[in-house]
Parts: C-alpha cells; sequence; structure tokens
C-alpha cells in the first residue's frame, strides 16, 4: 500500500456503521519481568509450566517461566487472595485500557467509528480509559461518556511482559510476548441480554473465557454462554454482522463452550496459541502438540486450521500469526476475497504503526507506511503455496483455494525494535472486522 491507497484505505471505516460491542473491558496492570519479581515472589527453584488457577507466588512464577520457554502468550486466572498478593507486593510500570472489548473500542473510536460498549460494571478509573466518543449501553437506555454512571468495582489484571532473551531464574524468553494474569470476578459476566434496541451493523463479542465455572448464586457456565449463544444468534437473525474474538484460557470445557459460541458467529478471530488450545478441546492433541513442540511451524498450523474448520462453521477465520494474516473463508458471500485482503493488508499497516509508536490520532497510523514485508512472511506465503500446490495466479495474489474454502495469505510488516503492546492482535482482529464489515454495506449499495 502507499500513502494514497492506505488514506483510501482508512475513509472506508465510516462506512462500517455503529458497532456493538461486548462485555469484557478491564485496567491492565503492566510489568516488565525483572529479577525483582522472583526475589519477592519465591526461593524455589521453578519448573516451567501452567496451571488452570494461580494459587501461590511459585505458581506465579512457573507460569511466567512457561511463556517465556515456548515463547507463547497464556492467560490464567488467579484466586481473590492472590490477586491481593500481586497487588500489595508488586509495582506495575503503567496502567492502561485492557479486555478486548476495552482495547478495540477505543481503536474503532480512533478510527472514527461510533463503538457502543456493554461491560458488566463501569467504575471511574475504567471511564477515564475509554474515548471520549464512545457510548455505553447502561440499563434499557444508550449513554453517551458524559452521562455514563460509575461504580466501585474495579477489574484490574496483570501483564508480565519480557522481550526476546530476558533471564528468569536460568530460563530464557524465546521470544517477546507476555503472560496474564487476570482477575476473576463474580459479578464479571454477562448475567442477561443487553439492550440492543438501536440502530447498529455490526457487533463483537468477546470476554467469555473469563466465566467461571459456578458462581455463588448458582449460575453456571453453561448459563452464561447460553446468553451469549442467543445474543449471536439473535443479531445474526437481524441481519447483524457479528465477530467473536477468542482469548487464551487453560481450561478445556471452557474452551468447548468459546467455540460453540463462536460458531454463531460470522468471523472468529484468534491466535497460534489459541489455535492450539481449541485443537486440544476438540481432541485433536496430535496437531496441537507437533505446533507447540516444533516452533509452530507453518505446515502444522495450516494443518491445525484446516482440522479446525471442521468444529467451527463461520463464514471467516482471522488467525493473526508470528509473521502472517491467514484467513479461512468457508462463505465469501457478500464480499470478494481481494477485498479481505486488502482488509488484511490495510490492518498490518495499522499493526505495524501500533508497533513503532504511540497511537493517539488516525494520521499517526500512516507511519505503519514505513515498514516492509516481513521475510519470515513471505517465506510463509511461499510454504502455504507450496504445500497447496498453488498456481502462479494464487503465488502472485495470496488467495488460495482449499477444497471448498478459500485460503488468504499476507505477510506482517517488519518492525525492526518493535514496542511491546499488549492488544495488538485485538487492534488487528477489530481492523480487519470493521473493514470487511465497510466492504460488505458497500457491496450492498
Amino acid at each position: 500500500m502507499d500513502h494514497n491507497t492506505f488514506q483510501d484505505f482508512l475513509s472506508l471505516y465510516t462506512q462500517a456503521g455503529r458497532c456493538f460491542m461486548t462485555y469484557n473491558a478491564n485496567i491492565d496492570a503492566i510489568t516488565e519481568v525483572d529479577s525483582t519479581i522472583l526475589q519477592q515472589a519465591t526461593n524455589q527453584t521453578i519448573t516451567p509450566e501452567l496451571c488452570s488457577r494461580i494459587t501461590t507466588s511459585d505458581e506465579l512464577c512457573s507460569c511466567i517461566a512457561y511463556s517465556m520457554h515456548y515463547g507463547e502468550g497464556a492467560e490464567v486466572g488467579a484466586t481473590p487472595g492472590m490477586m491481593e498478593w500481586i497487588q500489595n507486593t508488586l509495582s506495575p510500570d503503567m496502567r492502561r485500557m485492557g479486555g478486548q472489548i476495552g482495547i478495540m473500542a477505543n481503536h474503532l473510536a480512533l478510527l472514527g467509528s461510533k463503538p457502543i460498549v456493554n461491560i458488566p460494571f463501569l467504575s471511574s478509573q475504567q471511564k477515564e480509559l475509554f474515548d471520549r466518543g464512545i457510548c455505553f449501553v447502561q440499563g434499557n437506555a444508550v449513554v453517551n461518556w458524559n452521562a455514563a454512571e460509575t461504580e466501585q468495582q474495579v477489574k484490574e489484571n496483570w501483564i508480565f511482559e519480557f522481550d526476546e532473551g530476558t533471564e528468569f531464574d536460568g530460563v530464557t524468553a524465546q521470544r517477546a510476548t507476555r503472560f496474564v494474569v487476570s482477575a476473576h470476578m463474580e459479578d464479571f459476566r454477562l448475567d442477561a441480554m443487553p439492550y440492543t434496541d438501536f440502530p447498529f451493523s455490526a457487533a463483537i463479542v468477546s470476554g467469555f473465557h473469563s466465566v467461571e465455572h459456578t458462581y455463588a448464586d448458582g449460575t453456571t457456565a453453561a448459563d452464561v454462554f447460553a446468553i451469549g449463544e442467543t445474543l449471536v444468534q439473535q443479531l445474526r437473525a437481524h441481519g447483524i454482522e457479528v465477530h467473536v474474538e477468542l482469548a487464551y484460557r487453560y481450561d478445556m470445557e471452557i474452551m468447548q463452550q468459546l467455540l460453540k459460541l463462536a460458531s454463531h458467529g460470522t468471523s472468529v478471530g484468534l491466535d497460534e496459541q489459541e489455535l492450539i488450545l481449541l485443537l486440544q478441546a476438540v481432541g485433536e492433541d496430535a496437531i496441537a502438540d507437533r505446533i507447540h513442540e516444533e516452533s509452530h511451524a507453518i505446515e502444522h498450523i495450516l494443518a491445525g486450521v484446516q482440522r479446525l474448520r471442521q468444529h467451527i462453521h463461520t463464514d471467516r477465520i482471522h488467525l493473526h500469526g508470528r509473521h502472517y494474516f491467514l484467513t479461512v473463508c468457508q462463505n465469501t458471500a457478500g464480499i470478494a476475497p481481494r477485498q479481505i485482503r486488502q482488509a488484511m493488508e490495510g490492518a498490518g499497516v495499522i499493526a505495524a504503526a501500533y508497533a513503532q509508536q504511540e497511537i493517539t490520532q488516525r494520521n499517526d497510523l500512516f507511519v505503519g507506511l514505513n515498514t516492509s514485508f516481513a521475510e519470515e512472511g513471505r517465506a510463509v506465503v511461499e510454504q502455504i503455496a507450496d504445500i497447496l500446490e498453488a498456481s502462479q495466479e494464487e503465488r502472485a495474489s495470496g488467495i488460495f483455494q482449499d477444497g471448498d474454502a478459500t485460503l488468504i495469505v499476507t505477510p506482517n510488516r517488519y518492525v525492526a525494535e518493535p514496542r511491546a503492546v499488549v492488544g495488538l492482535g485485538d487492534v488487528i482482529s477489530a481492523s480487519l472486522f470493521a473493514a470487511e464489515v465497510a466492504f460488505l454495506n458497500r457491496n450492498k449499495a
């Protein structure tokens, strides 16, 4: 993309219409991993491994070491007592917007959209982190930022970031990523059908990875997921495009429920680590293990996506990988593959901008053009072309046929010294989905 093409692409977002978004937004307390955490957290030798719920400081260190050792981002919930220990013992380097819906809403507002956000509760601290152009669903009404009422409850997650090569008690980080400790709160759930009696043309649903198995009032995970499924089905029945953004949860039962929920949407967004978990959740352990153990080799990623298609029935699967974007189209009605590719390329420029500097206004995004496609990403496109025995035309376009599905692959853009950006995958997914909705609306006109 050149400057004019990208400018035209950004203007496309005005045709996306209003977007209803539910339900997870929180505050991220972000800290860099260093020896201080070890000194305050444990005197034991660390074994890199995950647990289903963090109850001790030793388990916290083991989970951080796991993400570093395998170069894989992960998220695990902590008990209230453990969250209190973290907050009283450690000091974050900064606090900023967190949660898929919070991050995506602010980004869409920056692009010129008018997000309408529904979240379980809005604290005054959380409200200050939202763009002033965002509206909120409160009760049976949509209110603007100024009129939105706040509560005392605050949901704060902790993000432990590290660069490639960072050392932690003998464990060396294989790549730059992060480990997330999430605060699981009793009231942080979708406990009833949200008010949606207002005009909008698209919706983004996320946050269900934080659902508890049971709640004190007797509510179960099945109850919460039933509300989510009904919501998505009703929106789709009214012609609303619905994107379901997945997130990491080291819990196979919850991941199975997430997959079922996502199958009702128009599109689903995930990364490579979430792909591994979903494959494990549906019994495809052999492929999941090969991805995990063989450095996320693209032939195994592709095989995993092909297998996942048998378990999920959305129109589009969006995978944001380490050096590439991959979209699997199971239904291209209403939108051309070349338009999806353009949306992916535009999202790549936006991601490169966020990786270089703080983005505070739309014009800042043009800095993403000062990058070229990553060689590793180009190699991924060629590898996929070889695996699929693609024609020269397919190789040139990055658009491939795989049985009854269309695969679209673009390389990421290379940023020499990227900033650590929590939620970059969410920015990519929001950019891509909103552009697709804009193309769909334009094609209908």
